[in-house]
């Protein structure tokens, strides 16, 4: 979980844990999905949560308006958050908690880059290539995060976690004008 604080990663254990003992552990999941997204697109809404300025209560009241629908588990575990001035940590804690619902789970997310949108056909080569990577292979389910970036030209690049594999065109041009640059042969007459 690389570039998740440890308080985070905490918050999110003790969430899962009293979710799974409650039995809503899939409802959090949801919820703790759609919470994360809004927190990293709404840029005012990460800065509520993080200004020092603004009272808990209102920070909860401004987030149960925003998700009327959160379940009561959910409510009350940030009401607790930010009566305990944890509240900024709330981003990281709702994807901490889907990773590790993920990692439960035997999910495995791979986030894969390309210039054109992915067929069907190029989905399943790239799902394979992740399924047989080694290390990957408890995966019980691959879901591709596509990203559609033109200025790649062609190719692809695959991450999952913290290993990347970069088969764009422009990494391949990288390379050969690198070993141009490096060639160290001196032709003499």
């Amino acid at each position: 979980m690389a570039g998740i604080s440890k308080v985070a990663v905490r918050y999110a254990n003790a969430l899962y844990s009293l979710a799974v003992e409650r039995g809503v552990a899939d409802q959090v999941f949801a919820e703790m999905q759609v919470f994360g997204e809004t927190y990293d697109k709404v840029a005012d809404f990460k800065a509520m949560l993080k200004s020092p300025v603004i009272r808990f209560d209102k920070k909860v009241s401004a987030i149960r308006a925003v998700f009327p629908s959160f379940s009561e588990l959910t409510n009350a575990f940030v009401e607790k958050l930010a009566k305990s001035r944890r509240e900024q940590y709330l981003g990281d804690i709702a994807r901490a908690y889907v990773n590790l619902y993920n990692a439960k789970k035997g999910i495995l997310v791979a986030h894969v880059a390309t210039a054109v949108p992915l067929t069907a056909l190029l989905r399943d080569r790239i799902k394979n290539i992740v399924r047989t990577a080694p290390g990957f292979a408890g995966a019980t389910e691959i879901i591709l995060e596509e990203k559609v970036d033109p200025s790649m030209i062609g190719g692809y690049i695959l991450t999952v976690g913290d290993k990347q594999i970069d088969m764009s065109f422009a990494h391949e041009i990288s390379d050969l004008k690198r070993s141009f640059d490096q060639n160290l042969y001196i032709k003499e007459y």
